[in-house]
């Protein structure tokens, strides 16, 4: 995986995708501090480049961060030109084009979309991309052939510190889910884990934990701080 490091030092030097990629990694809070000010700057420099990512980055920014109904037509629009203009890079099996395109059509119901959609985060996982094995992994979750797939993908991306997955692990272990025998102690661990590194949900999980074996003082940390947050964690 590369580092953050790296992509700050490609990012002087003017490569647009390197911009992207961390302007990502700031909106999730996946390595790094999460900024969404930070993200945006660097899309914009991007944007200014005419780089196809930062269109997408830019419809998820307004999406998720600064969303009005206002701007439903113009996300949409931006979802509509990022497709079109990453897919002849997805075709070439680039692995952030897989994964943006992917992301712009994962809700499609059709058999057709939802094939396409697994195929490219497929491209995007194998190619070492965390986030795409974390999707890759919600959509196996849904197939009970591919319970164990599905549980390996996601493991992998919460062992390199993927929030969101340390937060589907936790959930994996607490409920006994994909054939897993339930242990609440290794559901903490994950929670725990997944909290530290800046999910919401898992902060409140943590929390509400504290505050049924009776300590109110760490329960309202975790809580106030799960509040505190601009967050689109699952």
């Amino acid at each position: 995986m590369i580092t953050n490091s790296e992509l700050r030092r490609e990012a002087i030097k003017g490569d647009c995708k390197s911009m992207c990629i961390l302007a990502m990694r700031y909106f999730d809070g996946f390595t790094t501090r999460r900024s969404p000010e930070k993200g945006l700057e660097l899309v914009k420099k991007a944007q200014r480049k005419k780089c196809p990512y930062a269109i997408y980055l830019l419809g998820y920014y307004y999406k998720h961060y600064a969303y009005s109904p206002k701007k439903e037509d113009k996300i949409k629009d931006l979802f509509t030109q990022a497709n079109r203009e990453l897919k002849e890079l997805a075709d070439k099996e680039d692995a952030f084009a897989c994964y943006c395109v992917g992301m712009i059509n994962r809700k499609n119901t059709d058999a057709a979309s939802k094939k396409e959609v697994i195929r490219l985060f497929k491209i995007a996982a194998n190619a070492g991309m965390t986030e795409a094995q974390y999707e890759l992994g919600l959509i196996y979750m849904n197939d009970p052939k591919q319970a164990e797939n599905a549980k390996t993908l996601i493991y992998q991306a919460a062992n390199k510190g993927y929030h969101k997955a340390q937060k589907a692990m936790g959930d994996i272990y607490s409920y006994g889910k994909l054939g897993q025998t339930a242990s609440p102690e290794v559901a903490y661990e994950f929670y725990n884990k997944a909290a530290r590194n800046g999910n919401h949900v898992a902060m409140r999980i943590i929390g509400e934990k504290y505050l049924a074996n009776g300590n109110k003082e760490r329960a309202q940390y975790w809580i106030r701080k799960a509040n505190s947050r601009k967050s689109i964690d699952l």
